[in-house]
């Protein structure tokens, strides 16, 4: 299961291509549908109505934040929720499936052999990808001690929250789990993407005018409130 959330991952980029990464990483929120979906087909778990209450509240922020402001119109931007329904779903695939496994089996066991399946995709990618090789060797010719430098930095921080997630998804339902993770990147993300806008606008430009900032802030005031129902409850 563990090659489907890199999949998902090219989905995610594609959107954050063409959209504030703020605006993308609020989206993966719907996950949580096809987190809910799944875990009751194939895990028979079930959330309380005020738990569904919460969770459409998360939903309906992530929605929110979708609209961009164009003069005085607000415009859905169907490619972008496209994109990011496809990523969200392959993301609750590997969720689901990875607990559906994960529960009978031993913990570290289980982590062993998902990360040895993602390293031998990884090889296959680079032998059989010309492009994605050229692309690895022109980066390593060029700019080697910083691409070390960044992956090495990436890696650990992604493993680590990998790690500490697919744990988590051993203790509580998956929706409420993947509610709390997503929920949390937006608010990372929003408040990193007018950071960074602020103090390197040379290197990045997320769009911090008023006006999307006041939704954002609103979509983000609604996803916590839902997650905090998800949780307390």
């Amino acid at each position: 299961t563990h090659h489907l959330r890199p999949t998902s991952y090219y989905f995610y980029y594609k959107a954050i291509a063409i959209a504030d990464a703020s605006l993308v990483a609020a989206l993966i929120q719907l996950a949580v549908v096809f987190d809910y979906i799944l875990a009751l087909l194939f895990l028979h778990e079930r959330l309380r109505i005020i738990q569904i209450l919460a969770g459409l509240v998360i939903i309906a922020g992530s929605l929110i934040i979708t609209l961009d402001t164009k003069g005085n119109a607000w415009n859905l931007r169907p490619q972008v929720l496209l994109l990011m329904v496809m990523s969200s779903g392959l993301t609750s695939v590997s969720f689901v499936s990875f607990k559906f496994v994960a529960r009978d089996t031993n913990f570290a066991a289980t982590q062993f052999y998902s990360y040895s399946c993602a390293l031998v995709i990884g090889a296959a990618v680079f032998c059989f990808s010309r492009s994605a090789r050229s692309s690895f060797l022109l980066t390593m010719s060029r700019k080697r001690a910083a691409a070390l430098g960044l992956s090495q930095i990436n890696e650990v921080v992604h493993f680590g929250g990998l790690l500490a997630g697919n744990y988590a998804l051993l203790l509580a339902p998956v929706a409420v789990v993947s509610a709390v993770m997503t929920s949390t990147q937006s608010v990372y993300m929003v408040l990193i993407g007018a950071l960074l806008t602020v103090t390197f606008s040379h290197l990045i430009k997320e769009n911090i005018s008023r006006d999307h900032l006041v939704v954002k802030l609103a979509a983000i005031t609604m996803i916590t409130a839902g997650t905090l129902g998800l949780v307390l409850m």
